[in-house]
């Protein structure tokens, strides 16, 4: 949830300035959110050490869908969207990755 706090501050500041950036900005966090929600919901369905078969298939199943779902939504930008800001959109993209990384580094202490 923090990622999603930090790409609407981020669009927010932004379209001040210029709404084409801080569309493709918005469309780079998108193309992030909506496959790791997709993961999420998949992944975490099942608990328990009796449901342990199930447990992995959901994790396979929400890795395969969110990899699909990401090219999917990757090639839908580039190919609809003719006004798109290329490096503003990786750019939030690979933010919010990395990003995504360092909060999940941060909250298991492994």
């Amino acid at each position: 949830m923090a990622e999603s706090a930090v790409l609407v501050i981020v669009v927010t500041i932004t379209w001040l300035i210029t709404d084409g950036i801080a569309a493709s900005i918005l469309l780079g966090g998108l193309v992030f959110l909506v496959p790791q929600a997709w993961f999420t919901r998949h992944a975490f369905r099942y608990q328990g050490a009796q449901s342990a078969p199930l447990v992995v298939r959901s994790f396979y199943r929400g890795e395969a869908g969110k990899f699909v779902l990401t090219c999917t939504l990757f090639i839908a930008v580039f190919v609809l969207n003719k006004s798109l800001h290329a490096v503003s959109f990786i750019g939030a993209f690979a933010a919010l990755s990395v990003t995504n990384v360092i909060l999940i580094a941060r909250y298991t202490k492994v």
